[in-house]
């Protein structure tokens, strides 16, 4: 009776651990099998313009490319989205020094990525000639590519269709900068700052206009000092104007009455990232 028992026992035991071994594995083949599943609707979806946009934002420009090249192009948001792309590698390619000759040299106005790009916004506006975005990075683009009659064409009809984007006016600006037309250059930037009061980007542009180009040391000390006073500590911009302040009012001590004690404890949200078509 008790070697029936025993054996009894025994082969329960032995189903028991039989049960969790098959368990245990279809649990593992089942979590593997949902792992490639996913991977692979995730390698054969299409990303949104959303998410490449972010990317470009975070400075992932590289992966946004990837990301965009699985995108149609058949919507106004998607061919954007491409474009943005293409301006931002435009952009890494200068900071990169791979174009050191980029806005003397003719022949290096019209890179690959510019031309995709002016391409990309031209066939946007064939689907919709009123968005005012398109005619802004339009605008932009133009003025890297030193095309500047049809960069101010562009940037004025942006602004004329959303005069509430403030990248219209600073690249307006940049663009009377380049042609050195410096007073339309003040009054655009002055126009925006009315408009935007609390965009710290209009404030540096007006603090560099004064400083490099006016030449009004008291007035590059005001907007300076205003763009420390409202900008975050870990702003990109914020330790080369610091030293540029500091270097003025020890220049000119007469304009030296603002206080360095609040200097980059502004609004976090403006914080500055890597050099995009968004920031610029």
């Amino acid at each position: 009776m008790k070697v029936a028992q025993c054996k009894t026992m025994q082969l329960k035991n032995g189903i028991s651990a039989v049960v969790i071994i098959l368990s245990t594995f279809i649990i593992i083949l089942f979590t593997l099998t949902a792992i490639v599943t996913i991977r692979h609707i995730i390698s054969n979806s299409k990303p949104s313009p959303d998410t490449v946009e972010r990317l470009i934002r975070k400075g992932k420009i590289d992966k946004a490319y990837s990301f965009s090249e699985k995108m149609d192009e058949t919507s106004v948001e998607q061919l954007v989205a491409k474009a943005k792309v293409f301006i931002a590698l435009s952009l890494k390619n200068q900071e990169n020094d791979l174009w050191k000759s980029f806005g003397t040299d003719p022949a290096n106005w019209l890179d690959e990525n510019s031309k995709k790009a002016v391409e990309l916004l031209e066939t946007a506006l064939q689907i919709d000639s009123g968005v005012p975005e398109v005619y802004c990075l339009l605008g932009v683009v133009q003025k890297e590519m030193g095309n500047f009659e049809s960069a101010e064409l562009n940037l004025r009809r942006a602004i004329r269709l959303n005069s509430t984007d403030p990248q219209c006016y600073l690249a307006l600006a940049s663009l009377f900068t380049l042609q050195e037309n410096f007073s339309d250059a003040q009054q655009i930037l002055s126009d925006a700052f009315c408009l935007f009061p609390d965009n710290v980007s209009v404030m540096k542009n007006l603090g560099y206009l004064y400083r490099y180009y006016l030449h009004k040391p008291e007035s590059a000390i005001v907007w300076m000092n205003t763009y420390l006073t409202k900008t975050s500590s870990d702003d990109r911009s914020s330790g080369s104007i610091m030293r540029e302040l500091r270097e003025l009012l020890q220049r000119y001590p007469e304009y030296a009455t603002v206080d360095t004690s609040a200097w980059g404890r502004g609004n976090r949200k403006f914080t500055q990232r890597k050099n995009t078509p968004f920031n610029r």
